[in-house]
């Protein structure tokens, strides 16, 4: 069973319960167009995947009947192909100072146990929010 701090949010005479009521209403009507949401994001990944001969500093257009897409040139990224030379350049004090490590890899190839001592979890992440109708949503006219 969870346990949850109850709060005075949602009581008649809170003035935040308009913003409350106004953030769930708009929660279920963005769930309402998800099946919209994702066909859209794969008929997406469909009209990129034409693309993927194109050199990469080329726009694209794809003509519908009642549509024309436009795709641009694929972006600029920023990488350092070279770890090593950053390192000789930085020296190691500064270059521990600045580099950073993805924790995947260190999930994958750290037992547990030595995960343990380089690794620190806290609550330091964003909070998630989800609205709960109390009622059935009134009908729209």
């Amino acid at each position: 069973m969870s346990l949850r701090r109850k709060t005075n949010l949602g009581k008649s005479n809170d003035p935040r319960a308009a913003v409350v009521d106004e953030y769930g209403e708009l929660e279920r009507k963005i769930a309402l167009l998800a099946p919209t949401i994702a066909r859209r994001d794969a008929l997406r990944e469909k009209i990129l995947s034409w693309c993927a001969g194109q050199p990469a500093d080329e726009a694209v257009t794809v003509q519908g009947a009642q549509y024309r897409i436009d795709i641009t040139p694929c972006e600029y990224k920023r990488f350092i192909p070279n770890m090593a030379a950053v390192f000789r350049l930085f020296g190691q004090d500064k270059f521990l100072q600045y580099c950073t490590f993805p924790l995947g890899i260190l999930d994958s190839q750290l037992s547990k146990a030595e995960q343990r001592a380089v690794i620190r979890k806290e609550r330091l992440g964003s909070r998630r929010i989800s609205a709960v109708a109390k009622a059935a949503p009134a009908r729209a006219a």
